[in-house]
């Protein structure tokens, strides 16, 4: 991948050959998308199932990993740390995954999970963070120690979705403001939305370079304060009067 943008040599026969860029592959063609689905139990624990399809090269790193794993254990402790949501408390239950030996479609896990000690209850109201999987969160670059441009594998975009039941008798009390930050190299945005007796939280975070350069690290660490501040929002469900 790291020769993606830079010339290459090919072969034509044994006496000619010819020098070609090689292709940059698209950011949304390497794509972890999230979709998780959530209920909250009358004691304000989160139980749910998610759904997360991998493609392009983000499909190559993990199916590599995964086709080199020989027992269920170990491939019960990988798929953990891929799909860890939350807190430290995550609890993966049961996984299914499809087109893992397939090189054509997306990686597909389904899976279900605890989350234990995940809300917050004060009286008649529950606090929830629907960001689950915090992407990029704190990932600041300290501009005093690093001193050479961050190379990246692959272009890519990384989605999270996250869609609350409301559970009976609650209403939103709270939604946090919508937040985005943009540029030509990267870029994310969180959007909130109630539907249908849902709640849904859309994270997109967007990496368009395959060079990360000195000029570019306030920019970046402009964005990654912006995100991980916004990480930090709850929504507010509160107790319908009686």
């Amino acid at each position: 991948a790291m020769i993606q943008g830079k010339e290459a040599v090919i072969g034509n026969g044994e006496h000619d050959f010819e020098i070609a860029k090689v292709p940059v592959v698209p950011m949304d063609s390497n794509l972890p998308a999230d979709s998780t689905f959530i209920n909250l139990t009358d004691d304000g624990q989160v139980t749910g199932y998610g759904i997360v399809n991998i493609k392009g090269y983000n499909k190559i790193n993990n199916t590599s990993g995964m086709l080199n794993i020989s027992s269920d254990n170990y491939m019960h402790k990988y798929l953990k740390v891929l799909l860890t949501l939350g807190n430290n408390k995550f609890k993966l239950d049961t996984t299914t995954y499809q087109n893992l030996k397939n090189h054509s479609g997306s990686l597909s896990i389904s899976y279900k999970f605890e989350i234990p000690d995940y809300t917050v209850k004060n009286n008649n109201e529950i606090f929830l963070n629907l960001n689950l999987y915090k992407m990029l969160e704190d990932n600041v670059i300290d501009t005093t120690q690093r001193k050479l441009d961050i190379q990246s594998q692959y272009k890519s975009v990384e989605i999270e979705t996250s869609a609350l039941n409301l559970p009976a008798g609650y209403h939103i009390e709270y939604l946090p403001k919508n937040v985005d930050f943009k540029s030509d190299l990267f870029g994310f945005s969180i959007k909130y939305m109630q539907a249908n007796g849902r709640v849904y939280a859309n994270c997109k975070i967007e990496k368009n370079y395959l060079t990360l350069h000195k000029s570019d690290f306030n920019e970046w660490n402009k964005m990654i304060k912006k995100i991980s501040s916004a990480y930090n929002e709850s929504i507010i469900l509160k107790k319908n009067n009686n």
